[in-house]
């Protein structure tokens, strides 16, 4: 049987690593990282928010795709499990704008 590839990483999706509410192949943490962006993103340290290439993050170096999805999906629900909320404006002149106390 051959495996779909995911579109995100290009490795094999087995059945039990295919995200939800994707038409296309897709593993669950690349469906997320697809989402809410790098690591540098979320920290806000990304071209969106720094504009400074010196200083810009994306995802951590000497990873796979796949791996740094892994990584930024970790950290997203860190953050928002420690009260942080994203909002659906990700690309916003201000990083701590999308972050606040949950209610």
């Amino acid at each position: 049987m051959t495996l779909p590839v995911c579109i995100w990483c290009g490795e094999p999706v087995h059945p039990e690593e295919q995200a939800r509410d994707f038409s296309n192949p897709i593993h669950y943490e690349c469906g997320v990282r697809s989402i809410v962006g790098s690591v540098g993103h979320i920290h806000g340290r990304c071209s969106c928010f720094e504009k400074d290439p010196a200083k810009q993050e994306d995802d951590p170096p000497g990873l796979t795709t796949r791996e740094a999805a892994r990584v930024a999906t970790v950290l997203f629900y860190r953050l928002r499990d420690r009260g942080a909320a994203w909002s659906p404006d990700k690309c916003s002149p201000n990083p701590m704008r999308f972050i606040r106390a949950k209610s």
